[in-house]
């Protein structure tokens, strides 16, 4: 069975991409995929722009699995998690998206098992020498900002909801494990530091400390039947081996759209 996956499209920004998203959707469709999994930033302010954007993707001819990124959480006057948790599965169920931080979806004998992750600053190099409180604080160096310090409006600290994510990611993979014979992790913010892209950066190597969690790479690999492994987030393109397992952060950027197929017999 062929998939495709893709993330970060920030459809909201479709005046930026280099192709028409006519022609994006040409190109998933050339192959046939009956799958399409889209892991995060769909777009920003969900509450906003997430319909438009399903709209759009009615174009692709097959059934669509969907994980949120932060981003889709942004609001300007709402709350995200109320946005994560009933605004986001309510628009699924009306466009027959399927929602995979509610449920892991199962073909055949393989599950693709989707979350959100998050970050918990465990990616942050202390060589450049920041304390954690500035990170939490999301104000860079330079005087700019991690946008989530103003449109992600929730009671958790970022830690707390790492936390819940790896505790509904554990449940997920249990619940899954005896009905198949492998799974296909998918999730927006990265689970593992080898996934990480580095450059000799300070203001690059600060906002590290906003790709994801260690602490979820170290939940995922209690699973042994985890195959592949895919993230966004960083809109850089890299590939690791992680212990055994295939593992992408795939590139899409504001301008360029990256998509992976693969196939499970």
């Amino acid at each position: 069975m062929l998939y495709a996956v893709t993330t970060d499209l920030h459809y909201d920004l479709k005046h930026l991409w280099k192709e028409q998203p006519s022609l994006f959707l040409e190109r998933l469709n050339f192959k046939s995929p009956p799958f399409l999994i889209v892991i995060g930033d769909l777009v920003s302010f969900a509450e906003e722009n997430l319909e438009k954007a399903f709209q759009y993707l009615k174009g692709f001819k097959g059934t669509i699995l969907f994980t949120p990124g932060n981003h889709d959480l942004w609001t300007k006057s709402g709350n995200s998690f109320d946005i994560y948790t009933k605004f986001i599965p309510e628009l699924c169920e009306k466009y027959g998206i399927y929602y995979l931080d509610d449920k892991p979806f199962i073909f055949s004998k393989t599950a693709i098992v989707g979350n959100i992750g998050w970050y918990d600053y465990t990616f942050r190099n202390p060589d450049i020498g920041y304390r954690l409180s500035v990170y939490r604080n999301k104000i860079f160096p330079d005087g700019s900002e991690w946008m989530d310090r103003r449109f992600i409006k929730w009671k958790f600290k970022d830690e707390d909801f790492t936390f819940y994510c790896i505790d509904k990611l554990k449940k997920q993979l249990e619940n899954v494990e005896n009905k198949v014979e492998e799974i296909v992790l998918v999730m927006h913010h990265i689970p593992f530091k080898e996934l990480v892209y580095r450059k000799p950066d300070r203001m690059w190597t600060f906002g590290n400390a906003y790709m994801g969690s260690k602490r979820i790479g170290e939940e995922i690999l209690k699973h042994k039947k985890i195959r592949r492994i895919y993230c966004g987030h960083s809109h850089q393109d890299v590939v690791a081996d992680i212990n055994g397992i295939y593992s992408r952060c795939i590139g899409s950027n504001y301008r360029k759209k990256s998509v992976e197929f693969f196939e499970i017999k």
